[in-house]
């Protein structure tokens, strides 16, 4: 069984790595992007969804967030 801090270490390497996928694919500053993350409740769908996105590779995280984005009518 994981500990607790080991979890969240991962949850956030997780959530570093798409945030730094989406800034390269779209071009947008990290306060814009970060914004886009937590207003559209990105953070939280990462860190719920954690366990099922942690094993599939990152470019499939990323068209998960795009998805939820477009369907939100926040990105093109």
């Amino acid at each position: 069984m994981k500990d607790v801090s080991s979890f969240v270490n991962e949850v956030l390497f997780l959530e570093m790595r798409i945030f730094n996928e989406f800034l390269q694919k779209h071009g947008m500053q990290p306060s814009k992007a970060n914004r886009l993350f937590e207003n559209n409740g990105l953070w939280k769908f990462i860190e719920d969804n954690y366990d099922v996105l942690q094993m599939n590779g990152d470019e499939y995280v990323l068209d998960d967030v795009e998805y939820i984005l477009r369907k939100k009518g926040v990105l093109a």
